[in-house]
């Protein structure tokens, strides 16, 4: 075989490697894209809740909002590489230890006073869980 023919098959070869990983590159960010995508609107009612401030943190981050949240987590965490699945447990954790918190809370429904102080802290834990769900 001539030297050109040689050439021309590892330079087919080595196209078809490049563009084989390409699209496997491309497959997996947009895979990750449309989950963290899902991700993060599983929380958007409970962000809009707790923005306009007319209900307290107890009456947004219900079980029932919890339990929405933790089917977005398990659906989402396969996506993620080893490192950040660590971080993202730890925000998580926080996340359940934040809510957690208000089980069995003797405050008084509506109370202005607290509901000034919380709101930013569920926010911020909210948004904290969420950064692992930015678009990359």
């Amino acid at each position: 075989m001539s030297e050109s023919v040689v050439a021309a098959l590892v330079g087919a070869i080595v196209g078809g490697v490049i563009a084989y990983f390409s699209a496997l590159f491309m497959y997996r960010r947009s895979a990750l894209s449309q989950a963290a995508a899902k991700f993060r609107s599983q929380f958007v009612d409970e962000i809009l809740l707790l923005e306009k401030g007319s209900l307290d943190v107890p009456r947004v981050l219900t079980d029932e909002a919890y339990t929405k949240h933790l089917k977005a987590k398990i659906e989402f965490e396969p996506y993620l590489g080893a490192g950040e699945r660590k971080s993202f447990s730890e925000a998580w954790n926080r996340y359940f230890e934040y809510r957690g918190f208000f089980i069995g809370q003797n405050v008084a429904p509506g109370s202005v006073d607290i509901r000034k102080n919380e709101i930013p802290k569920a926010l911020g834990v909210i948004q904290d869980l969420l950064f692992h769900a930015q678009h990359k």
